[in-house]
């Protein structure tokens, strides 16, 4: 099978209009906070892997799972998981680096998802 991912939405808009709002001016505020807080963590997380600093790396996806969770970015928060997880195990960055980088390319993705859903 192929890498389907790249036609897959990361941001299910029906389900944000079910669970959050059906009004699309307050979906794209919501959308618009979640980029600019979650680029931030990110590089935080990002940095925190190249520097296995696994308290930082257990901190960050933590926090980041709940914001893709309440979004219902599912794939996502489940990567932020296993991060937390390989984190408290304190594995091998050899371990945490590919996930992070399935990490890196759905944010991307999701950035890109929500630049044309407001325009940008």
């Amino acid at each position: 099978m192929s890498d389907s991912s790249q036609d897959e939405k990361l941001i299910n808009l029906t389900y944000l209009k079910e669970n959050i709002s059906d009004e699309l001016d307050f979906i794209n505020e919501l959308l618009g906070l979640f980029k600019v807080s979650n680029v931030e963590d990110m590089q935080t997380l990002n940095n925190s892997v190249r520097d296995s600093s696994y308290d930082s790396i257990k901190k960050m996806a933590h926090k980041m799972k709940s914001s893709f969770m309440s979004l219902g970015m599912q794939r996502t928060a489940e990567l932020l998981i296993q991060l937390e997880n390989l984190a408290k195990e304190e594995a091998d960055v050899d371990s945490i680096q590919p996930v992070m980088d399935k990490v890196n390319k759905d944010f991307a993705q999701i950035i890109e998802e929500i630049d044309t859903l407001l325009g940008q």
